[in-house]
């Protein structure tokens, strides 16, 4: 089968599914000093998506719809109803229990052979199988293994390395996860093994009982509403805490950030014991230097989903900082907002304290007016006596 062919094959499997960009939650648009260009990057073809000056624009007449790009932006500016990936986690729950799984893309010419003992055919590139995905199936407490045989020979194949990190990202959540199944890539096992026939199961036609086919009757009207939720912003006091009036731009979670954490809130999370094989969350230890910081609440304000909150009455301030919401490095909007250049990222290592309801206050402290403007400003002799609005003024006063 020619390129062309394989192209055609693909567009198949993805009609009526077109991906959209919502401009307004690139971050981007929210900071352009992020200068974020992962979508870009990222996407396997030519043309379809381009950054220009902090503007992302999506050709869908050039898109593959491989859906990448759905789960790799790290504020979900694209999106696709996607009611097959949303049955993946009720298939393979059909299945007995602690059956071994493999996930197959559509390219997969003999489908009843392989190394698990028992398949599910996604009908999409592997690559759009998000980090909550294959969370969804590690939770079941089954092996699941994703099946990228053939990615070195797909048009598509240049972005097999997604799977590695969507699989490293997974993994890290289900640290936290008492009981979960273990998650690999096949180019990752040992070449020992022999393929065995096993059977194919459709996710568009899942392993039901009659009680079962009933139930699907049921909830399919239900599916059509979430998917059609999923493309609204999703309000983060729906996790657990309200959002500030003062805040001035809107907050939102990503529909991704808030399966997985919807996941961990109905399973009892535990630390995770001993050193993890994949430690790196998207996710950060956000610090601030309390020698710099004005508080000015810039950070609050720009940051997307509402990890970083700004809080204040006459006479004191606080930053709380709720890392289940923070976009970690993909993000980092909160540095180069900080006009004090207070602010620093780490890696962080999920703990069940880190990804908690309750916040914890990076910096907190007294505050006074500012001696130009009068705005509230950051207290202490190792503070200016201005805000960082008012400083340049006095700069020009001196030269003057």
């Amino acid at each position: 089968m020619g390129v062309v062919d394989t192209f055609l094959d693909l567009a198949d499997y993805f009609t009526g599914q077109t991906i959209s960009l919502r401009t307004d939650r690139c971050l981007n648009s929210r900071f352009r000093q992020v200068d974020c260009t992962l979508c870009e990057e990222a996407c396997p073809a030519a043309e379809a998506i381009k950054v220009t000056r902090g503007h992302p624009i999506l050709n869908n007449q050039a898109c593959l719809q491989c859906g990448l790009c759905l789960h790799l932006c790290p504020t979900g500016a694209y999106t696709r109803p996607d009611p097959l990936l949303k049955r993946l986690s009720k298939t393979v729950a059909a299945l007995p229990p602690e059956t071994a799984v493999e996930l197959l893309c559509p390219q997969n010419p003999e489908p009843a052979t392989g190394f698990a003992a028992a398949a599910v055919q996604t009908k999409r590139c592997l690559a759009a199988l998000s980090p909550a995905d294959t969370l969804e199936l590690a939770a079941q407490g089954r092996d699941v293994r994703l099946d990228d045989r053939f990615c070195e020979t797909c048009p598509l194949g240049e972005i097999q390395p997604s799977l590695s990190d969507t699989l490293s990202q997974a993994r890290a959540w289900a640290a936290l996860l008492p009981k979960a199944g273990s998650l690999s890539l096949h180019s990752a096992m040992p070449p020992a093994e022999k393929p065995r026939n096993r059977p194919v199961f459709d996710v568009d036609r899942p392993p039901v009982s009659r009680r079962g086919f009933f139930g699907m009757l049921k909830t399919a009207g239900q599916e059509s509403l979430s998917v059609a939720l999923a493309e609204e912003p999703v309000d983060p006091a729906t996790l657990g805490r309200p959002v500030p009036v003062s805040e001035r731009m809107s907050h939102f979670a990503p529909v991704q950030r808030v399966r997985v954490l919807t996941l961990l809130d109905q399973t009892a999370i535990s630390p995770p014991a001993g050193a993890l094989p994949d430690p790196a969350l998207p996710v950060a230890e956000i610090k601030v230097n309390p020698d710099l910081c004005s508080a000015c609440g810039l950070c609050a304000r720009f940051c997307p989903t509402g990890a970083v909150s700004f809080i204040k009455d006459e006479t004191y301030f606080g930053l709380p900082f709720y890392a289940a919401l923070c976009l970690g490095e993909a993000c980092h909007v909160c540095r180069p907002a900080c006009p004090e250049k207070a602010i620093s990222l780490a890696a962080a290592t999920p703990t069940a304290e880190l990804l908690g309801k309750k916040p914890r206050y990076l910096i907190a402290g007294n505050l006074t007016a500012c001696q130009k403007c009068g705005e509230p400003i950051a207290a202490g002799p190792e503070h200016p006596p201005t805000c960082f609005a008012c400083r340049p003024r006095n700069l020009l006063a001196d030269v003057l």
